[in-house]
C-alpha cells in the first residue's frame, strides 16, 4: 500500500505523463475517439500489468515466467501473422528482418526487465518507472528524429523525475 507522499509522487508521475502527450482535463471529458482509445489502452496495460505481477510472484522465480511468457507470445504472434499474411509473408518481412531483429531484440529485454522488476518492487512504482520512456521517446525523437524538445518537455521531465523521485524516496 502506498503513503500519501508516494500516491501524490504518483498522480504528480502521471500528471506529467498525460502532459507530455498534451492531454487536458477537458480533452477528457469530450468524445473523442482517439482519446477513448487511449484510455482503453491504459486500462488494459494496468489489467496486464497486474495480471503479470501476480505470475510472476506465484513461483519466487520470475525466469521461468519470463521465458515461457516469450516462448507463448512468440509461438501466438508467429501463428497468426501466417494466418493474416500467409501468402506474401517472405516478401513483407525480408526487406524488414535486420530492423525487426533490433525491435524485436529490445522489446523482449525491456518488457523482460519489467517483469522481472514486478517480482522485486510494487507494481506502482515499476510502472511509473516505466513510463519514463515518455522522456526517452522525446529525447531520441528530438535527436533522430529532429523533433523539437524545448523548454516544455525539458520541464516535464525534471517534474517526472521529481514525482518518480518521491514515489520511491517517500
Amino acid at each position: 500500500m502506498l503513503n500519501w507522499l508516494q500516491l501524490v509522487g504518483l498522480l504528480i508521475a502521471c500528471a506529467t505523463v498525460a502532459a507530455f502527450a498534451g492531454l487536458r482535463v477537458k480533452a477528457l471529458l469530450k468524445p473523442d475517439p482517439a482519446i477513448l482509445w487511449a484510455v482503453l489502452t491504459a486500462i488494459l496495460i494496468g489489467l496486464y500489468t497486474t495480471n503479470d505481477a501476480a505470475g510472476i510472484r506465484a513461483n519466487g522465480d520470475p525466469w521461468p515466467y519470463v521465458v515461457w511468457f516469450f516462448i507463448l507470445e512468440g509461438f501466438g504472434l508467429g501463428l497468426t501473422t501466417l494466418w493474416v499474411r500467409r501468402a506474401g509473408i517472405i516478401a513483407i518481412a525480408k526487406p524488414m528482418m535486420g530492423q525487426a531483429f533490433i525491435a524485436g531484440t529490445f522489446g523482449v529485454v525491456s518488457f523482460g526487465a519489467a517483469l522481472v522488476a514486478l517480482s522485486m518492487a510494487p507494481v506502482a512504482i515499476v510502472t511509473a518507472l516505466r513510463e519514463t520512456s515518455v522522456i526517452f521517446g522525446a529525447i531520441f525523437a528530438a535527436w533522430f528524429l529532429k523533433e523539437g524538445f524545448g523548454p516544455k518537455r525539458i520541464m516535464l521531465s525534471i517534474v517526472l523525475v521529481g514525482g518518480l523521485a518521491l514515489l520511491k524516496l517517500a
